[in-house]
């Protein structure tokens, strides 16, 4: 299970590159309505879920902020602090790109109230 300051997080939509070394970058709903990215990567013998750290999760503020990160993550910049940390392959920028577009057509809210979840129970 995902989780970021206590709101678990179900995954919306997501890309990379997949061989025995991964790459995956995730835009995410979480059980307190609000939307996140995250993006991490690993060896065949782990995966996304069990890999993503706390500190590699941001709330983001709309649907275009999470595109911009994705592409962003796909220049090979730190989706959260610009850092560079190496040009990615051109499986990853097409990866950003492909999911960029994707949010464009699907539009996700920053903030859903129906997907609220209080102690276990959705709100309406």
């Amino acid at each position: 299970m995902i989780t970021s300051d206590g709101a678990r997080l179900t995954v919306l939509d997501q890309t990379g590159t997949y061989d025995y070394e991964w790459s995956e970058f995730a835009v995410m709903r979480g059980s307190d309505g609000w939307l996140y990215v995250g993006a991490t990567g690993g060896c065949s013998c782990n995966y996304f879920d069990s890999n993503l750290m706390p500190e590699d999760v941001v709330k983001v503020t709309s649907w275009q902020d999470a595109a911009n990160r994705a592409q962003r993550w796909a220049a090979g910049e730190d989706y959260g602090t610009g850092e560079l940390y190496g040009p990615y392959l051109e499986d990853e920028k097409r990866a950003g790109m492909d999911l960029a577009e994707r949010l464009a057509k699907t539009q996700p809210p920053a903030f859903d109230p129906a997907a609220v979840v209080l102690d276990g129970e959705v709100s309406s």
